[in-house]
């Protein structure tokens, strides 16, 4: 029988923000399957905790970028003044909203709509090129 602190040993976090029920529950069983560990959030606000509360283990933020409370493109802004490093996959159906932004080096876009196995992709390049 598994023990609290055996949950997910072994396997990276990924913080997922999308707003969608639907698109966000398969992200997670996607990444879950994959063997990573999401932990999901509906709005910016929720997004920016989790955030908080999980930046030390993250290695991974998969961000989309229409979200209530907070823009996801604001979550980003916060989490590069202090994690400039963590590897960030934006999600967007409107990839204009990104037509003035200069992404870094650990910013990948992924368009919606987009498969599941091209998600998991970029996540696994990206947690696999990042040494925390």
């Amino acid at each position: 029988q598994a023990k609290a602190g055996d949950i997910g040993r072994g396997r990276d976090l990924v913080l997922v923000a999308e707003d969608n029920a639907d698109v966000g529950e398969l992200m997670v069983a996607a990444l879950e399957s994959a063997g990573y560990r999401p932990i999901l959030s509906r709005d910016g606000d929720a997004a920016m905790q989790a955030f908080r509360e999980h930046a030390h283990e993250a290695k991974m933020v998969v961000m989309d970028l229409d979200l209530p409370k907070q823009s996801g493109l604001e979550c980003v802004d916060q989490i590069r003044a202090s994690h400039k490093d963590l590897p960030v996959l934006v999600v967007t159906g409107n990839i204009e909203q990104l037509a003035n932004r200069r992404l870094t080096a650990n910013e990948q876009v992924l368009a919606k709509p987009f498969k599941l196995s091209e998600l998991i992709r970029l996540v696994n390049e990206a947690t696999r090129s990042t040494v925390h």
